[in-house]
């Protein structure tokens, strides 16, 4: 009996260490500064997904900090440095990647919340609609989407070609404020308040928007475990506990009920986004 169990034990051992050889490695852009937790999410859905969906994968941040654009180029270039990544979309970006057509973020990142310098707390505090705003410069990265979309919008936008240095650029007045979205900015703020921001309590500004995950045109195979998985997950409901444990206090922490919310036009917003599915997008209650 006993070297019955240990055989079993034995081939079970074995099994574990054949998966894990055999695990196919998908790369993805690792953060853009030691202290950037925006990873933290689509890395966790992205593992749910492939559970989900079956087959054996091991991700592996790829070895260089890359910007958005660059992460994009080598994408496209399918040099095999990043085989996924997730960001904002546009028609533009759905060109050169195949997206996966579901927001991981449901539709967050184009809920805004300005960070403001802390001497520059009430700046919005009479500002009523978009055309108060635009008497206010944005701060954002260079080749962001939002940068097209809040020019396209009337605001006035100075961007930066590091994340890091955005927030040294508000705190140097470069420009009045940083709208960041309501996955990013509580974080955010408890990495940089140190360095005199804060939140500004007036406004949210909402423009259509989706994270997606990317791949390259040619992964097909890719691409479509990615949708299976996602789709999975939103059916069984594990997707939406996620979301919920990552951004259900940020949530409410922003209170947009008792915000003035402006709405933006999003031009960049390709026709075959699926706002028809309700269930793949957060309104607020």
């Amino acid at each position: 009996m006993m070297i019955i169990k240990t055989l079993v034990s034995v081939f079970f051992l074995s099994t574990i260490f054949v998966s894990a050889q055999g695990a196919e490695k998908i790369y993805y852009p690792r953060p853009e500064a030691s202290v950037d937790s925006r990873n933290e999410y689509p890395v966790e859905l992205l593992q749910l997904v492939f559970k989900k969906a079956g087959g054996v994968y091991e991700l592996v941040p790829n070895k260089v900090v890359m910007p958005q654009l660059r992460s994009i180029k080598e994408l496209q270039n399918n040099h095999g440095d990043i085989d996924v990544m997730w960001t904002m979309t546009s028609k533009s970006r759905e060109s050169l990647l195949r997206p996966i057509r579901i927001p991981i973020d449901k539709g967050l990142i184009g809920w805004r919340i300005a960070l403001v310098t802390e001497p520059n707390k009430d700046l919005f505090k009479n500002v009523t609609s978009a055309a108060d705003l635009s008497k206010f410069s944005a701060g954002q990265g260079y080749g962001w989407p939002d940068v097209d979309i809040l020019r396209a919008n009337h605001i006035q936008v100075v961007d930066s070609s590091t994340y890091t240095g955005l927030f040294n650029m508000l705190s140097n007045k470069r420009f009045a404020f940083l709208p960041r979205s309501l996955d990013e900015i509580w974080p955010e703020l408890k990495q940089y308040q140190a360095q005199g921001l804060a939140a500004d309590q007036y406004l949210a500004l909402h423009y259509p928007a989706a994270s997606y995950y990317f791949v390259n045109k040619k992964n097909a195979k890719l691409a479509a475990n990615i949708e299976k998985g996602l789709n999975l997950a939103i059916a069984d409901g594990s997707f939406e506990r996620l979301f919920r444990q990552y951004f259900e206090d940020g949530i409410k922490r922003a209170d947009l009920k008792n915000r003035i919310v402006i709405e933006l036009t999003n031009p960049l917003m390709s026709d075959e986004t699926p706002l028809a599915r309700k269930e793949l997008w957060f309104f607020p209650k």
